[in-house]
C-alpha cells in the first residue's frame, strides 16, 4: 500500500531430487516481492523445462503435477513490477521478468536476474548494431548474449566475462542442465543468500524462503562473490572488482519480510529502532498508535513504546482483499478496515514505512476520519521518496511521487488531510543502518547522490523520426 516494491524474487537449488518442489514453496516465501507473475525452470541433469503463468505463485503452482518435473536443479522467480503499467505494458515486463531460458551452442541456460545493468542501453545498442535479436527487454537476456558472445570457453568464465563489462545493482542466478552459478553485485545493492537444504545447497532474496523450506548454516554471499554449485559440490570465488559499498536502504526499511536479515541485521528490531527514534525526533499529543499490516508494523510498536501512548490493531486488511495489490480507486473500505472502538473520539498516529504518492495514504486517513478519528498525525521512518529507482525496485515516477526536494511538512500535511506529516531525516536513520563507520547505503530515492549513473532510453529516436 505504501508505494514501494521489489520488482522481482529469486528461489534456486542444487543437489534435491525434490528441487522443482522446494523451489515452488520458497518462491511462497518471496511471494511480498511480487504476486504478478512466477515461473521455475528445473533441471534433471539433460533438459530444462519451464513452467511460468500470471499471479501468485501458489495459485500458479497450485494443483500441478510438479512430478513432471523430475529436477536435480531448479531455478524460480517471482515478479511483481509497476503497479501503475497498462495491460500491454505489464504483459511485456512479466514475459521479461520470468526465468528467461534460451538455447545456445553448448545446450540450454537459464536466468534469472534481480536489479538493473545500469549501462544496460549501451550495451544492447552494440550487440543490436552487431546483428543480435532481442525478444524482450530483460538484463537477464542481454546477460546471455553477452556470454554467447564470449571468447571464453567454460560457462563460468563465460558469465565471469560478460558481468566485467556490465555495471549496476543486481544478483544473478543462472543454471543450465548441470549446473547453477550465484552471483552479487561488487557494490553489494540488494541481498542473496545461500543456506543447506539437506544434501542440496539453495540460494535465494531473502534467508527466509530458504528458512521455510528447512534450509540450514545461511550465510549471505559477500559484495562480489559468486557460488557455482555443481556435481563436486559448492565452490565461492570472488571475480568481481572490488566498489564502493552501496547497500539499498530500501531493503532494511521497507522491503524485506520481518523475519529476514538484511545487510547482517535482523530487520524486525531494526524496524522497532526506526520507529522509536521516529518518536524521539517527531513527539505527538495522541491517543493511539497505529501502524499498517506491513513493514510499518514494528515501527508502530517502537514508536509506542518511546512514546507512552498505546499501540492498538486499530487498521486491518480486509479478509477477501490481496495482501499485494495496491488499494483501488474506489473506497479504501474494499480493502481496509477500522476497529471503531480503537478509533472514534481519539487522536491518531499513523505510523508508515514510506508516503510514496500519497494516494494510498490520502484514503486511509480519510477512512479513519470516517470511522471518528478526531485527528490524524503521520510519522513515517525514513525522509519522503523524492525519486524514483533505478535499480529494480518497483516506486511511483518522479512525477508521481507526493513529494520532492524542498516540500515541507506543512504542504505533505495539506495535501494529505493530515493534523501534522513528520518523517525521519536522513542523519537520524543513518546511524541505524550502520553507523557513520559502517557500511555505505545507497540514498538515491531520498534525495541523495546515486551511487551507479543509469542509462536511459530518452535519446533515441521515435520509429518514424529517423531519417
Amino acid at each position: 500500500m505504501e508505494g514501494l516494491r521489489d520488482e522481482t524474487g529469486i528461489f534456486a537449488i542444487s543437489g534435491s531430487l525434490q528441487a522443482a518442489q522446494l523451489t515452488v514453496l520458497g518462491l511462497r516465501g518471496l511471494q511480498h516481492r511480487g504476486a504478478r507473475g512466477a515461473g521455475i525452470a528445473a533441471s534433471d541433469g539433460h533438459m530444462i523445462r519451464a513452467v511460468q503463468g500470471h499471479g501468485r505463485a501458489e495459485d500458479i503452482f497450485s494443483g500441478r503435477d510438479l512430478s513432471v518435473l523430475r529436477a536435480a536443479s531448479a531455478l524460480g522467480q517471482v515478479w511483481g513490477g509497476g503497479e501503475r503499467a497498462d495491460e500491454a505494458e505489464v504483459e511485456a515486463q512479466v514475459v521479461a521478468n520470468y526465468p528467461f531460458v534460451g538455447r545456445w551452442k553448448d545446450g540450454q541456460i537459464a536466468v534469472a536476474m534481480v536489479g538493473r545493468f545500469a549501462n544496460g542501453v549501451t550495451l544492447r545498442r552494440e550487440l543490436t548494431a552487431s546483428g543480435a535479436l532481442f525478444s524482450t527487454l530483460s538484463d537477464g537476456e542481454l546477460l546471455l548474449h553477452l556470454m554467447a558472445r564470449s571468447g571464453q570457453q567454460t560457462m563460468v568464465n563465460r558469465l565471469v566475462d560478460a558481468l566485467w563489462k556490465v555495471e549496476g545493482a543486481f544478483s544473478v542466478v543462472l543454471m543450465t542442465e548441470d549446473l547453477v552459478v550465484a552471483v552479487r553485485d561488487p557494490r553489494g545493492f540488494r541481498s542473496l543468500w545461500a543456506g543447506q537444504i539437506g544434501s542440496a545447497v539453495g540460494v535465494a532474496t531473502e534467508d527466509t524462503a530458504l528458512r521455510l523450506v528447512g534450509a540450514s548454516e545461511l550465510r549471505e554471499l559477500q559484495p562480489g562473490e559468486m557460488l557455482i554449485l555443481d556435481a563436486s559440490g559448492p565452490t565461492v570465488v570472488r571475480p568481481l572488482k572490488r566498489r564502493a559499498i552501496s547497500r539499498c536502504t530500501m531493503e532494511a526499511t521497507a522491503l524485506a519480510a520481518h523475519e529476514a536479515t538484511v545487510f547482517g541485521k535482523p530487520v524486525y528490531p531494526l524496524r522497532v529502532k526506526l520507529g522509536e527514534r521516529l518518536a524521539a525526533e517527531a513527539p505527538v499529543r495522541a491517543d493511539v498508535v497505529l501502524g499498517l499490516p506491513g513493514s510499518s508494523l514494528p515501527a508502530a510498536l517502537g514508536f509506542s513504546r518511546i512514546s507512552g501512548v498505546p499501540f492498538h490493531a486499530g487498521i486491518e486488511r480486509t479478509p477477501w482483499s490481496d495482501p499485494l495489490a495496491p488499494v483501488p480507486s474506489g473506497d479504501a473500505e474494499l480493502v481496509w478496515r477500522t476497529v471503531p472502538a480503537v478509533v472514534k473520539g481519539k487522536r491518531v498516529v499513523l505510523v508508515l514505512s514510506t508516503l510514496g504518492d500519497g494516494q494510498d495514504v490520502r484514503r486511509i486517513v480519510q477512512l479513519l476520519r470516517s470511522t471518528g478519528a478526531t485527528e490524524v498525525h503521520l510519522r513515517v521512518t525514513q525522509p519522503a521518496l523524492v525519486a524514483k529507482c533505478p535499480y529494480g525496485v518497483s516506486s511511483p515516477t518522479r512525477e508521481e511521487l507526493i513529494a520532492g526536494p524542498g516540500t515541507s511538512a506543512e504542504g505533505l500535511a495539506d495535501v494529505l488531510s493530515a493534523e501534522s506529516v513528520l518523517c525521519l531525516e536522513r542523519d537520524a536513520l543513518r546511524p541505524l543502518l550502520g553507523g557513520s563507520d559502517g557500511p555505505g547505503f545507497c540514498e538515491g530515492c531520498l534525495g541523495g547522490a546515486w551511487p551507479v549513473a543509469v542509462e536511459t532510453l530518452d535519446d533515441q529516436l521515435g520509429l518514424f523520426d529517423a531519417e
